[in-house]
């Protein structure tokens, strides 16, 4: 089981065939369904026919009990207001949302990708916890730019993590291809990016930026 963060109460005019349902429901900043609890079902009466595929509701049908796809959708949010520094990368704590209760998910990435002009995160890999993980940022303006609380700043994609085994050819940093052995589009696009930082980033702070948008 998942610890759930519980943001406070709140009571929820559901509605069904022109009836209003109030109910108490908890809030959760981790959780983006509805989850229904059996002391809901019990004083509704809710009958579950499987062999017709329906959920009954107070004696009325409700809904079709088959779901049409697969719910994977997962978000990162930022888990406190952050202030970036111009010209650099920080390391920013987030959270992810739960496919439910008892899943966190498998491993997953977050994709590089613009948040805003001039604001950029880049491909990590975070673990199954849906808490706590860390995604590098790279603020590219003369400015600090201020990242707020749940701010969402990506999906999360989930990926296979494979284990390196004894004898297999493994790739050390000094072996890891340059720069300069990239393919010619690839230098020409993190040349034209190179050519839009601030004038004011120092040549090691423009080697930082470099090998990252390499990477």
């Amino acid at each position: 089981m998942s610890e759930i963060e519980i943001a406070g109460q709140a009571n929820i005019p559901f509605k069904l065939a022109g009836r209003e349902l109030p109910t108490d429901a908890l809030v959760s900043p981790d959780v983006v369904v509805v989850m229904l609890g059996m002391d809901w079902f019990k004083s509704h009466k809710c009958l579950w026919d499987f062999d017709s595929s329906r959920l009954y509701i107070d004696g009325r049908p409700a809904v079709a009990l088959s779901r049409k796809r697969t719910f994977r959708c997962r978000r990162i949010y930022v888990e406190s207001e952050t202030v970036l520094p111009p010209g650099k990368e920080s390391d920013v704590a987030v959270r992810s949302t739960l496919l439910s209760f008892s899943l966190t998910g498998p491993e997953c990435i977050v994709k590089t990708q613009q948040v805003r002009p001039g604001l950029y995160i880049g491909q990590t890999l975070l673990p199954s916890s849906h808490r706590d993980p860390k995604v590098r940022m790279l603020n590219t303006t003369n400015q600090p730019i201020t990242v707020e609380k749940n701010a969402c700043v990506g999906n999360l994609s989930a990926v296979t993590v494979l284990e390196s085994h004894a004898g297999e050819n493994i790739l050390t940093p000094a072996e890891l291809p340059s720069p300069h052995s990239e393919s010619k589009d690839t230098a020409e696009i993190v040349t034209g990016l190179l050519r839009r930082l601030p004038d004011k980033l120092s040549h090691d702070e423009r080697d930082e930026v470099s090998g990252l948008l390499y990477e």
